[in-house]
């Protein structure tokens, strides 16, 4: 299965989530098996950096969907505007063939908003 390309947005200091459907030749990808491991880099390959990691969430299982998610402290981290990111599923809980599901760019907005009180 070749890795697909989407580019996401993200704005600095918010929380973020967004869901992805993955399919194989067959159809929706049955993922009850998969485990998935997904980061935020500067460059691909950087091994010296610290990368901001996705939670990653499987929404429905016999369907394909996960959900990838960061909190409003994962994104303050991200101090550059360009990045680029890729989900990684292994189809065997850790042990099995490892593939990159998707890859891309991620473009980092500022805020403009500033001291939401939150709710009353």
């Amino acid at each position: 299965m070749a890795a697909s390309v989407y580019d996401i947005v993200v704005t600095k200091d918010a929380d973020f989530e967004v869901e992805f459907t993955f399919n194989d030749a067959d159809g929706p990808l049955d993922i009850e098996d998969y485990t998935f491991q997904g980061e935020i880099r500067p460059t691909p390959g950087d091994n010296t950096s610290n990368p901001v990691e996705f939670t990653i969430t499987k929404i429905d299982q016999d369907e394909g969907i996960v959900k990838l998610s960061l909190t409003d402290d994962d994104t303050s981290d991200l101090t550059g505007e360009k990045y680029y990111y890729d989900i990684v599923g292994d189809d065997n809980g850790g042990i099995g063939t490892r593939t990159i599901l998707i890859s891309g760019r991620v473009t980092v907005l500022p805020a403009v908003s500033k001291d939401w009180p939150g709710p009353a």
